[in-house]
């Protein structure tokens, strides 16, 4: 594990994104007061960074997610919140991820500010980078299926409503191997407390990917949603929903 200080040029680049400012002294001290030891060069995306472009997990509008080395001897993600965010601050969805973790839902937070969240960092590839690789194995494809499927479910137990996973691609991770670990949510920045309903999105995502009707299911989708989210409807909306040709 290549394991760069704080203070190194890697770890600047990834605090400063987009652009150099005073918060990120700030922030690097927030960081080690919470633990994190460094950041790790880890990932598919790579941001122009100051003074040195860094590799990372991912990067969007509001925040980037980096690897870093947290106290112990572990990896950890860490969400950092951009400058130029309209976002004011990362407590709430830190919330909502303890929420969503103690459902098995999501990743769990370990310590959070309104400028980062620490957080298990989850391994394994994207439904839909693991969909692709199984594209034509249809019984693997529905196995992944039923685990997106059984998140959003432990998701809806946690009385948190997703915005973004009517595309779920990127929004479901696996914990490892797709064929032999859990999936998780993330990316809760948009997500609503006190509602269900994230299985029925799910559900038409893995109709479309089966090349399946929705109508099968759509009676019992709207009971699932209206009646609260109970397991009993949960488990007949996945076997008849799987099991479509």
């Amino acid at each position: 594990m290549d394991c760069i200080p704080l203070g190194g040029i890697e770890s600047l680049s990834a605090a400063c994104y987009p652009r150099p400012s005073r918060r990120c002294g700030i922030l690097l001290a927030e960081l080690e007061a919470a633990g994190i030891m460094g950041f790790v060069p880890s990932g598919k995306t790579w941001v122009p960074g100051y003074p040195r472009s860094v590799k990372v997990l991912g990067k969007g509008h509001a925040s980037i997610v980096v690897a870093a080395c947290y106290r112990g001897g572990g990896v950890a993600a860490v969400k950092i919140r951009r400058p130029d965010s309209k976002r004011e601050s990362l407590v709430q969805e830190a919330s909502l991820l303890l929420e969503a973790s103690r459902a098995g839902a999501s990743p769990r937070p370990w310590a959070w500010s309104r400028n980062f969240i620490v957080m298990d960092l989850v391994s394994g590839p994207s439904l839909g980078e693991a969909l692709r690789v199984w594209a034509r194995d249809r019984r693997l494809a529905r196995l992944l299926l039923a685990k997106a499927l059984h998140a959003a479910y432990a998701m809806d137990q946690a009385m948190i409503l997703h915005r973004e996973l009517s595309r779920p691609h990127r929004h479901i991770l696996f914990t490892g191997d797709p064929a032999r670990s859990a999936a998780l949510v993330i990316d809760l920045e948009s997500a609503t407390p006190g509602k269900c309903g994230n299985l029925n999105r799910i559900a038409q995502y893995a109709a479309r990917v089966l090349g399946a009707s929705i109508r099968g299911v759509s009676g019992l989708l709207a009971r699932y949603k209206r009646e609260g989210c109970p397991r009993s409807l949960y488990i007949e909306i996945v076997e008849r929903l799987i099991g479509l040709h």
